[in-house]
C-alpha cells in the first residue's frame, strides 16, 4: 500500500511541475500536506490523494485560467497564511 501511495504521489507531482508558477506553488503545497499526513496516516493521506486526483482536472483548468488573466496580486489580495496552508477546494487536511 505505502508503495503505491509513493507511486501516486510522485505521478501527482509529475503533473503538476509544468504548470505557471502559482498554480504549481500552490498545488505542490497541497501534496505536501498529503505526503506529511502519508508519515501519520497512510489510509487517509490515501482518501485524500484520491481525492486531490479527482479534483485534479478541474484545478488545473480552474488554476491556468486564473493565472492567464489574473496579473498580479497586490497585497490586499495576497492569500492568507491559512489559505496558503490549506488550499483544499473539496478536500479537507488538518
Amino acid at each position: 500500500m505505502l508503495t503505491r501511495l509513493a507511486r501516486r504521489l510522485r505521478d501527482a507531482h509529475r503533473a503538476v511541475a509544468p504548470l505557471p508558477p502559482e498554480p504549481r506553488r500552490r498545488l505542490i503545497r497541497h501534496l505536501l500536506t498529503i505526503t506529511d499526513l502519508a508519515k501519520r496516516d497512510h489510509e487517509l493521506a490515501d482518501r485524500r490523494l484520491e481525492a486531490f486526483l479527482a479534483d485534479l482536472p478541474y484545478r488545473l483548468a480552474t488554476e491556468c485560467d486564473e493565472s492567464d488573466t489574473s496579473g498580479s496580486q497586490t497585497s490586499s489580495e495576497a492569500p492568507s497564511s491559512d489559505e496558503i496552508a490549506c488550499d483544499t477546494g473539496s478536500i479537507a487536511c488538518r
